[in-house]
């Protein structure tokens, strides 16, 4: 599991589907959603820097 995965999930954020390679978290207290791409390999670290600003870490 991806660290961004990880980091997500302590704050708050579920899997609430999965479309192809990309996974949708939601935060139900925020009502923020975030797709996540989950490949074999580590994101890049600005898609992983991008990612966490929106959803608000």
């Amino acid at each position: 599991m991806s660290m961004t995965i990880k980091l997500l999930q302590d704050n708050g954020f579920e899997c609430v589907r999965q479309y192809g390679s990309h996974m949708i978290f939601e935060n139900k207290k925020t009502n923020r959603r975030i797709a996540v791409p989950y490949y074999s390999k580590e994101l890049p670290k600005g898609t992983q820097k991008r990612m966490l600003k929106d959803a608000g870490l």
